[in-house]
């Protein structure tokens, strides 16, 4: 029998998104079409989903969910050369891998990391504002070495500092950056909203 997890798992590597929206599972497709028996297993299984990602373990997943769709030779948001976009995906990488040990994105919730301390960029200018740029894509593309409750070191002996608290109403995920929230990043045509109730296309602009 196919877990939660290892669900989650496979909608990640389709480079679908994933959000938990109060008690519904929401995943939109990014990439290829979600196959019609995987469909059936999602809903068969949506309540066993939501409490998996109400878990530390799935809110890695939900971030990981969302690094996966950016590429890595591609930098998503001003601040970023693509030489030094490629190390940072690289870094991020490493410390979203639920096999990785040890489990840095674990460490950092258990310390009170939360998505916009770690991924944040400013959602008009991207990553150009330091002041609302996550600590984590700061790393310029070295591995994580250490992970406390205000701030997140790397190999070379620099650290990034947990200061303030981003400002939502400033800050998005680097993945969300240019969305059709703000500007459209993606061009996207028709996409399936899976969740609760219906499956039915939805389109979005």
């Amino acid at each position: 029998m196919t877990t939660a997890a290892e669900l989650v798992d496979i909608v990640i590597a389709q480079r679908a998104t994933i959000s938990l929206d109060g008690e519904r599972v929401i995943i939109t497709e990014t990439g290829p079409v979600i196959a019609a028996d995987l469909r059936s297993d999602l809903r068969a299984h949506r309540e066993a989903i939501a409490s998996f990602l109400r878990m530390p373990l799935g809110t890695i997943a939900l971030w990981r969910a969302g690094w996966a769709t950016l590429n890595p030779d591609i930098a998503p948001c001003p601040g970023f050369r693509a030489d030094n976009w490629r190390g940072v995906h690289r870094v991020a990488s490493r410390f979203l891998d639920p096999k990785a040990s040890p489990l840095w994105c674990a460490l950092a919730i258990e310390q009170g990391w939360t998505l916009l301390d770690l991924f944040a960029v400013h959602r008009q200018v991207g990553a150009v504002r330091g002041d609302c740029t996550g600590s984590l894509l700061s790393s310029g593309g070295l591995p994580v070495v250490v992970v406390a409750t205000h701030a997140i070191r790397f190999q070379s002996g620099l650290a990034a500092y947990r200061r303030h608290r981003m400002d939502e109403a400033l800050c998005v995920p680097i993945w969300k950056f240019g969305s059709s929230e703000d500007t459209p990043r993606r061009a996207r045509s028709a996409v399936r909203i899976i969740d609760g109730a219906a499956m039915a296309p939805t389109l979005k602009p």
